[in-house]
């Protein structure tokens, strides 16, 4: 950016982006963040930064409060969205900007979310891209995690359209867009996943538009070992009858019938389908890899299928999703 549109930034009385970032037990992951968020091109004196932290034991809250330049809240362990709940709540800036501690930013990360709502103020939240933290060889466990978490969010996917939710680990809300429709919480709870699916769900029932912007990109670390991918698959699986199971009007929702018996009829297209709907997803921008890895995305969708079946005697016992949008005092 020139010194002309610095100067502009900087002359405003609030910060431009509030960034809240929810942690537990990140002091492997949470410094190279926040070194990564001192870089950024629109300046630091024009965002905060508001970590949440969910009853770490490790030391992060240690290290944390021997940082003069952030806004450090503790909390007992609730769970990554009551995290977010917490730091949407604290935020000074009309734009909040929520990344995980897993992540590096680009150094042009916060400036593409405020250009791009700037330009498209009809949008209450637009979510960014995520890239592999280093380059994984064909054939490993980290690209094969990669190219099962992120199909929806990579740097050269189009959507072509207004997409059905985006990532919540780089996703950036308009707060008073969010107020107006008598706020809009995440769900809470210690082991909930695909709580970004159910918030986009409840932005789309309220009326609010959300927009894909690849040039926001952040740096993920994935799961490098075989067994790190399973859990991972299997906990996406075990969470999708809370999620897509419950609200019908969700894409592919048919595919988690409330009935064990119909599950049956439907794992083989969970299982096969969703490996066909990956490799078609990275199939023009990944060919080679994508297909090598068919057989280990494979054992992935049986994994998750697991997972769903786990999930479904997890709902019929009453331990499904928590809440899904909930009016709220933000103060």
């Amino acid at each position: 950016m020139g010194d002309e549109r610095k100067m502009t930034i900087a002359s405003e009385q609030r910060p431009l982006l509030s960034v809240v970032v929810p942690c537990f037990r990140a002091m492997g992951t949470l410094p190279a963040l926040l070194e990564s968020l001192e870089l950024q091109t629109i300046g630091r004196d024009n965002f905060e930064i508001i970590i949440v932290d969910d009853g770490s034991d490790d030391g992060t809250c240690d290290y944390l409060a021997a940082q003069p330049a952030i806004r450090l809240v503790r909390q007992e362990r609730r769970g990554p969205g009551e995290a977010r709940n917490v730091g949407f709540a604290m935020a000074a800036a009309e734009l909040v900007l929520y990344l995980d501690a897993d992540l590096v930013a680009s150094p042009s990360l916060l400036e593409a979310h405020l250009l791009h709502h700037r330009q498209n103020p009809h949008l209450a939240a637009t979510g960014g891209s995520v890239a592999p933290a280093r380059s994984y060889p064909l054939l490993s466990w980290g690209l094969v995690d990669h190219l099962c978490s992120w199909f929806n969010a990579y740097p050269d996917f189009d959507h072509g359209g207004e997409p059905e939710y985006l990532p919540s680990l780089n996703f950036c809300v308009k707060k008073g867009d969010l107020l107006a429709v008598g706020g809009i919480a995440w769900q809470d709870g210690l082991t909930v996943t695909g709580e970004d699916v159910v918030f986009c769900y409840a932005l789309h029932r309220a009326g609010l538009a959300i927009a894909f912007v690849p040039e926001a990109v952040v740096y993920h670390r994935d799961r490098e070992t075989m067994a790190g991918y399973l859990r991972h698959m299997f906990r996406w699986g075990e969470h999708a009858p809370s999620v897509r199971g419950t609200y019908r009007d969700l894409k592919y929702s048919f595919l988690f019938p409330p009935s064990r018996g119909r599950l049956l009829v439907t794992i083989p297209v969970i299982v096969l389908g969703y490996t066909w709907f990956l490799w078609y997803s990275w199939a023009k921008v990944r060919p080679l890899a994508v297909t090598l890895a068919l057989p280990q995305i494979f054992l992935g969708r049986l994994a998750y299928a697991w997972g769903v079946w786990q999930g479904m005697v997890l709902a019929s016992r009453g331990a499904g999703s928590s809440r899904l949008i909930t009016e709220i005092d933000r103060g």
